[in-house]
């Protein structure tokens, strides 16, 4: 009896009129799910979208067993998408490789040393700014038109010196505290600043007047 290899081949028509052999082409179903079982290696140029749809996201991953399954070898930047924990625990954290671990976005800060008063920059999101003067210094927060910080960005200020820290609205931003408290109350204390308009900051922390 007859058996049905999975293994394809080849196959072509001539077209006598040209003396050319064509080959036959199957039709893909764009519409289907296709599961790789290899390693695909692309002869063309392909867009990053295309990449991302074929692989799902970005290195994503069921667990951290399954992402240590598929790379057994990370290097160093290497990024990963975790959707559990091992014991299925749903986290959907965007990770990478650093120096013999796994770290997850924004589970540390970047530490920016001030000596001196001090003009916010957008370097400065999502970091910690340390104002360490024996003077008193003040932190300035820039108008949206200076500097167009997005809605919801944060950043902290820690006040490291024996100098008072202040922070102050440039003309035309608000600063929205309590009891309109804008100092940073002592030394190795601190304060957290989140923008919530365009011109219209919130800042909570060991504040004084």
């Amino acid at each position: 009896m007859s058996t049905i290899s999975s293994s394809s081949k080849l196959g072509y028509i001539y077209d006598q009129a040209t003396d050319t052999w064509h080959p036959i082409a199957g039709l893909v179903n764009t519409s289907t799910n296709y599961q790789w079982s290899g390693t695909q290696d692309f002869s063309n140029t392909v867009t990053f979208e295309d990449v991302l749809n074929a692989k799902a996201g970005v290195n994503n991953f069921l667990n951290p067993s399954a992402r240590d399954a598929a790379i057994p070898s990370p290097t160093n930047g290497i990024v990963a998408f975790v959707r559990q924990t091992d014991s299925g625990t749903q986290i959907n954290e965007l990770q990478y490789y650093y120096n013999g671990a796994w770290r997850f976005v924004n589970d540390a800060t970047r530490l920016l040393a001030q000596t001196s008063s001090y003009t916010l920059s957008y370097t400065d999101v999502g970091n910690t700014v340390i104002i360490d003067s024996a003077s008193d210094t003040q932190v300035t927060v820039p108008a949206n038109s200076t500097t167009a910080f997005v809605i919801g960005q944060r950043l902290e200020i820690i006040r490291a010196g024996a100098g008072n820290v202040e922070i102050l609205a440039d003309t035309g931003v608000t600063i929205r505290s309590k009891n309109s408290n804008l100092k940073i109350a002592a030394q190795y204390s601190g304060a957290v600043l989140i923008k919530t308009d365009t011109n219209t900051w919130l800042l909570i922390g060991d504040l004084t007047a």
